[in-house]
């Protein structure tokens, strides 16, 4: 797992409509990079739809939200869909993120792990053993403590 400001890796990656994401697209803005083990389980359901429910809140603090699974673009967009969520999901099947972040597990799929990355990409917070139910208040917390101390 990354630690407190440690830069963030690079990356690339494809959201649910086949588009290229990087890095370098979110360089300047906060932005937050959560990782789930797999679209339309019940666990990553209620973590995405609180990201839905609580969206409007980022939106005011312009921070940027981004899903991240080993699903394939198609599952993406399917749960995308199915649950109305106004924010990217990007689909690492071959774990060229899930692996530098530190959510690799031994099984096909991410760990749940949630990264606030400041606007100059160092991590600003980050979460681990994130539980689906309340974790969205837990961020939305720091983050307007980060936004009171840092702007």
């Amino acid at each position: 797992m990354l630690e407190i400001g440690e830069l963030v890796p690079e990356w690339s990656s494809v959201d649910e409509q086949g588009k290229t994401v990087t890095s370098a697209d979110l360089l300047g803005k906060r932005f937050v990079l959560y990782f789930y083990p797999r679209a339309n389980t019940p666990g990553c359901t209620r973590e995405a739809v609180d990201f839905r429910d609580s969206y409007a809140e980022f939106e005011k603090l312009g921070v940027a939200i981004l899903g991240i699974s080993v699903d394939s673009v198609k599952r993406q967009y399917n749960f995308k869909e199915k649950h109305s969520l106004p924010f990217s999901l990007l689909s690492d099947p071959d774990k060229e993120m899930v692996i530098p972040f530190g959510a690799e597990r031994d099984k096909p799929s991410a760990k749940r792990i949630t990264y606030l990355i400041s606007p100059d990409g160092r991590v600003e917070a980050a979460w681990s053993k994130v539980k689906g139910a309340g974790h969205v208040d837990d961020l939305l917390t720091k983050l307007n403590e980060l936004v009171k101390q840092h702007g």
